[in-house]
């Protein structure tokens, strides 16, 4: 399976003094959340990094960030 992403960045989050999450990575990375949930506050995502290679990792991380989704069409 294969596909293409703009490295949309992620929201955080950690926030600023005003409360709004910090927004990170924008045009150098991109977070993607998965189906696969570890509790209720925590999932899987994929997160693609070009400044490390274009390297592409899973982790489980906090459900409360801004990731970007992918849409799938079933056939």
């Amino acid at each position: 399976y294969a596909f293409s992403a703009l490295p949309a960045g992620y929201l955080d989050s950690y926030s600023d003094e005003y409360g709004y999450g910090l927004y990170y990575g924008e045009g150098t990375a991109a977070r993607f959340l998965t189906a696969n949930e570890k509790d209720k506050y925590n999932a899987q995502h994929l997160e693609l990094e070009s400044s490390y290679g274009s390297a592409a990792e899973f982790y489980i991380g906090s459900k409360n960030k801004g990731y970007s989704i992918r849409c799938i069409k079933d056939n």
